[in-house]
């Protein structure tokens, strides 16, 4: 029906953004189109493998590094892009669907005409006179909505961003390899929004958010946004699964995502979560610490309460917990959202903390500062969320939208729509 049209996915190299894509994937792959990733990570391979996809290696290098040692930022930016050009000619793609975070890739599907739209794992951090931008720069501060807070937020990040743009190494030479690679294929640079908190964005590109609005920031700047459903992967749910646990204690659930290596001090965190329940029978612990951690924590602490372990079933633990821990990670908030379970949220970096917010404004958790973390804290906090029935009542009237909308095939209408047209 299609002519077999090749879509290739580019995928940023990490677990949690890989794992939303399988299901428009998997929708594609049913309407007869041929689909693909591409990754710069072969390690994610066997996970794609697994799910029926085939992937082919890219490319990439860390101009930071390369510049340190003494290279040419333009040179590099310039290799690199035309390393990515060559590789798309090569694979001769109909349509190109790129994570948001790879704005590059973006930019070279546009220079090239060749079909892009973007899906985005996280919340899009736009240029929004609402929204404080979602920098490490101003991660720390309130996300509270008063408008003149806000405003102020967005001026001092638009100075910034003119400074990193006109002085920093960096931006200042891909910003200049842009303008030259749009102005020799006769595309205005008006295209470009440099003004979001991330990265740059190209305007007539769509972007497909992989989360139901309702989640959402309130905004005003939607160009180009399209709202998809959860995109939770649920063939990792295990039906004939049974998590052991006791009916008469209340069970919690810890994990800190993917990259709980990336955390300076997540194994401290750890150790405050687990002390908050060493004198708490009543309560029942799975934490997953990750594989470099476990077999520490596992031989400092012993209680008949706690569970202690490298990796879990996520998912098949959300079915039956009563409130997880979290970092704030957009992949593991939908999780619990979509299995109703309230979250006590403990951001340490990027989009983090403006996750904490929304959770926090929806009432279904609460955040705490790292910083400030103990565990006689986590208790308090603990018994809070498992004795005040409001956030499992509004978890579940929000986990009532997600469970509707993971239906929905938004970026596979998107595709098969872009393709038609083309």
């Amino acid at each position: 029906m299609h002519g077999m049209k090749r879509v290739v996915i580019f995928n940023y190299a990490e677990m949690g953004h890989l794992l939303p894509t399988y299901l428009f994937a998997r929708k594609l792959k049913e309407r007869g189109f041929e689909v693909i990733y591409a990754c710069s990570e072969e390690k994610l391979f066997p996970s794609m493998n697994n799910q029926g996809f085939a992937a082919v290696a890219y490319q990439d290098q860390d101009v930071y590094i390369a510049a340190h040692q003494g290279a040419s930022i333009y040179e590099l930016l310039k290799g690199r892009k035309d390393m990515m050009a060559t590789f798309m000619q090569e694979q001769k793609p109909d349509l190109i669907i790129c994570d948001c975070i790879d704005q590059y890739i973006v930019g070279i599907a546009v220079e090239h005409q060749i079909p892009v739209c973007t899906y985005a794992p996280g919340l899009p951090d736009r240029h929004d006179w609402m929204l404080v931008p979602m920098t490490r720069l101003f991660e720390f501060l309130p996300k509270w909505h008063h408008p003149i807070y806000t405003s102020i937020c967005r001026v001092l990040w638009l100075l910034i961003r003119q400074l990193e743009i006109h002085f920093h190494p960096l931006w200042k030479n891909y910003h200049k390899l842009i303008r030259e690679s749009l102005r020799s294929a006769n595309i205005p640079i008006s295209r470009v929004d440099w003004k979001g908190g991330g990265r740059e964005r190209f305007r007539g590109v769509p972007e497909v958010v992989l989360c139901p609005q309702c989640f959402d920031y309130p905004r005003t700047n939607t160009e180009d946004m399209l709202y998809d459903g959860p995109s939770i992967e649920l063939s990792r749910v295990n039906p004939d699964a049974v998590i052991p646990r006791d009916p008469k204690k209340k069970l919690v659930y810890c994990s800190f995502g993917s990259q709980t290596n990336r955390y300076q001090n997540g194994r401290q965190i750890f150790c405050h979560i687990i002390e908050a329940f060493m004198n708490k029978p009543e309560w029942e612990l799975i934490i997953a610490v990750g594989k470099d951690l476990e077999a520490d924590l596992s031989s400092l602490y012993k209680a008949d309460n706690i569970r202690i372990t490298g990796f879990a079933p996520q998912l098949d633990i959300l079915r039956v917990a009563d409130l997880a821990i979290i970092h704030g990670g957009l992949g593991g908030i939908k999780e619990c959202i979509y299995f109703g379970v309230p979250m006590i949220i403990l951001p340490f970096d990027t989009d983090q903390f403006g996750n904490a917010w929304l959770v926090e404004t929806h009432s279904i958790g609460v955040q705490y500062p790292i910083q400030k973390i103990t565990p006689t804290i986590i208790q308090s906090m603990v018994a809070k969320i498992l004795d005040t029935p409001m956030y499992r009542a509004n978890v579940k009237n929000m986990s009532d939208i997600f469970q509707a909308a993971q239906q929905k095939s938004v970026m596979a209408d998107l595709v098969t729509e872009m393709l038609r047209q083309n």
